[in-house]
């Protein structure tokens, strides 16, 4: 395919005029072993080796992966991850000529026209995935569909993460046979642990009763938890929170509201157990989280309704525990989003919407079925970098 004229024109003005840069050293490989270079939208590409490392060692290939940085201007963040060089012709052609991958993983960044121009006649694999919209951009131009039309077929195959992106790549002169909609490539978060003998003995312990959790919570949400639990304890016999404080400082402040409240608490501090009159079983902290996340179907994560929020909603999802969220979800808004969007997570307005939403979702037992939709959620990075751990394997044996 020709190259476009609007794509001739940003590397005539990109052939020179920028100081050369040292390039990375290549990385010292063993027998049989490829360089995978993966490249990721800001902080993303480090968060993403796990996934790729673990789908390639399952499948029987040995990789290093060495991650580069969406800003060339970013520190470097461990002994896998190197800066991007500059997108001119002179810095890129000595990245490339010291770098050469076997492979690159180009996935969810927009495009670096210059750097992906000089990878054309590269003996290398390369791989787009995670392609959403902003991927269909340039890093420094925006949406110049000229341009991206021209880059888009250096790529060998194209993952992308829905069926609207994917019909804009076809759109764009790409043949439907070099695209896949995969959803999106996550980081693999790995299932928080606990004790399974205390999950066992506690689950005996509480019985039938129905159980939500309250995880995280600060401070200056406890008397909202309070409200939630006292409106759908109406409605729900026995009904028992779990309630984790946000800092193990303020467990004997929230025992004090508590019980000032006229509700019955036990301590695990104290090493007791919820009784069958317990109605809020107050954990020592937000150490023990995969224990409650198994032990509850429904869990408010705490800090999302003034903010301050730390947990990450996969935590809760992975372990089949339905979410409860506010609106304060930064620094993991868009995992919020996804899960809500895909009808695993609920987002409450207000702090008065808490006590609706554990009765609605507990009596209606709408838990289970958001919990299955999280797992499909959570579980899609893993699809995604089995897919791609294919597609190497595919060029590795057609060569």
């Amino acid at each position: 395919m020709a190259r476009s004229l609007t794509l001739g024109a940003w590397l005539a003005l990109r052939r020179g005029g920028h100081t050369a840069v040292p390039p990375p050293e290549r990385p010292a490989l063993g027998p049989g072993e490829r360089l995978v270079w993966l490249h990721g939208s800001g902080s993303k590409g480090a968060l993403l080796i796990p996934a790729l490392s673990g789908a390639l060692a399952a499948d029987g290939q040995k990789a290093r992966i060495v991650v580069t940085l969406d800003d060339p201007g970013e520190p470097a963040s461990g002994p896998l991850t190197v800066a991007l060089p500059p997108d001119y012709r002179q810095p890129v052609r000595a990245f490339l000529d010291a770098f050469r991958p076997d492979v690159l993983v180009w996935a969810g960044a927009p495009l670096r026209p210059v750097l992906l121009s000089e990878m054309r006649e590269r003996p290398m694999l390369r791989l787009l995935v995670d392609a959403d919209e902003q991927t269909l951009t340039l890093a420094e131009g925006g949406w110049i569909p000229g341009a991206v039309s021209g880059l888009l077929p250096v790529f060998h195959h194209m993952l992308a993460v829905d069926h609207l992106t994917a019909q804009t790549i076809e759109r764009l002169g790409i043949k439907p046979d070099h695209i896949e909609v995969t959803g999106t490539f996550e980081p693999l978060l790995s299932p928080l642990p606990c004790n399974e003998r205390d999950r066992r003995d506690l689950a005996a312990t509480i019985g039938p009763r129905p159980v939500w959790h309250a995880a995280s919570v600060p401070m200056a949400e406890l008397h909202d938890v309070i409200a939630a639990h006292r409106h759908a304890a109406r409605a729900m016999h026995r009904l028992l929170l779990i309630l984790a404080p946000a800092r193990a400082a303020d467990m004997a402040a929230m025992a004090e509201t508590l019980r000032d409240s006229g509700l019955r608490v036990a301590l695990r501090a104290d090493g007791e157990e919820p009784a069958p009159s317990t109605e809020v079983y107050l954990a020592e902290g937000p150490g023990e989280a995969g224990l409650w996340y198994r032990l509850a179907p429904v869990s408010y994560l705490g800090g999302t309704l003034t903010g301050g929020a730390t947990d990450h909603p996969f935590e809760a999802a992975a372990l089949g525990s339905a979410i409860l969220h506010g609106t304060r979800t930064s620094p993991h808004a868009e995992a919020f989003a996804r899960l809500t969007r895909a009808g695993a997570a609920r987002a409450l307005r207000s702090g008065q919407a808490l006590g609706h939403a554990v009765e609605a979702l507990l009596a209606a037992d709408r838990a289970a079925a958001m919990a299955a939709a999280a797992w499909e959620v959570t579980t899609t990075g893993a699809v995604v970098a089995n897919r791609i751990a294919g597609l190497i394997r595919e060029r590795a044996e057609a060569a």
